[in-house]
């Protein structure tokens, strides 16, 4: 045998895939962490064709999913991480890439506050959506939008557009975390 596919996530947990038979004859996947409890042939030694390794940004949960289609480009991703990563006050951050966008999670204290290692901190921490930079139809431009909690506006609201995707992501991530972010209200509408 193989050696089993693995992944392990944020919270330093590995899990693998056990692709059981169905009693009408499909396959069944199922993320497990302890491979030795089941059949050597159960187990995998690569993804299923269309399928990918999810790990979702909130708390570091671990699952197979199908492939999820994006416009992003992988440059548009890099360009979000490196920059955020650099501009933003949060040392602790993660990053998802959804169907036309890009979006920022933060967790609002640092190794400093904890006293802890980054890596230590990321086994329990709990990411919050901050910001969210789109890719507008046809590629030409990009939207950077901040969560709202504004009773009747709960959700994204777009705070500017900007064919410059470097120019959004260096003006907006140095406000993560910061009573500032909020300062900025939705793009063509004035603050009441």
């Amino acid at each position: 045998m193989l050696m089993p596919l693995s992944y392990t996530n944020r919270r330093q947990e590995t899990y693998y895939i056990r692709a059981a038979r169905t009693a009408k004859g499909g396959t069944r996947y199922y993320v497990i962490k302890d491979f030795t409890r089941y059949p050597a042939t159960e187990i995998l030694d690569a993804l299923p064709p269309g399928f990918e390794w999810y790990e979702y940004p909130y708390d570091g949960k671990t699952t197979l999913r199908k492939i999820v289609p994006t416009r992003v480009p992988p440059a548009m991703l890099e360009t979000v991480r490196e920059l955020t990563t650099r501009y933003s006050p949060r040392e602790v951050l993660g990053f998802d890439v959804e169907p036309d966008a890009v979006t920022v999670y933060e967790y609002p204290y640092g190794p400093a506050e904890m006293e802890m290692l980054l890596p230590e901190i990321l086994k329990f921490a709990y990411l919050m959506p901050v910001l969210r930079f789109v890719l507008l139809p046809g590629g030409g431009g990009y939207q950077v939008q901040r969560i709202c909690q504004y009773p009747g506006l709960e959700g994204w609201i777009t705070l500017e557009t900007s064919p410059d995707l470097e120019a959004l992501v260096t003006k907006f991530a140095p406000h993560i975390g910061q009573d500032s972010l909020v300062d900025f209200w939705m793009e063509g509408k004035q603050d009441f």
